[in-house]
């Protein structure tokens, strides 16, 4: 089992914090690529769009790379109805 299926199989089950960047490792295999915010005002807010549906998820950065269990479910939710977990 590779690290991202395990960061998946976490993010699963996982009832609180988790880790951002494991979660971006979880849209990048699932073939989410990040928007870039046009102009400098984007701050920490993320794009990410699927290549071949177009399915975005937006959210926002958190600054010390722990998303909070609000979120997690919210993502959880989201991407359970898609199919990728």
């Amino acid at each position: 089992m590779g690290r991202v299926d395990r960061a998946r199989e976490a993010f699963r089950i996982c009832g609180g914090p988790f880790s951002f960047r494991a979660f971006e490792a979880i849209l990048r295999d699932a073939g989410y690529g990040l928007v870039k915010p046009a102009g400098r005002t984007g701050g920490s807010r993320r794009r990410y769009v699927h290549r071949e549906s177009g399915h975005i998820i937006m959210l926002h950065e958190p600054h010390d790379d722990v998303m909070q269990p609000g979120m997690v479910r919210r993502l959880r939710r989201e991407l359970m109805e898609r199919g990728v977990l």
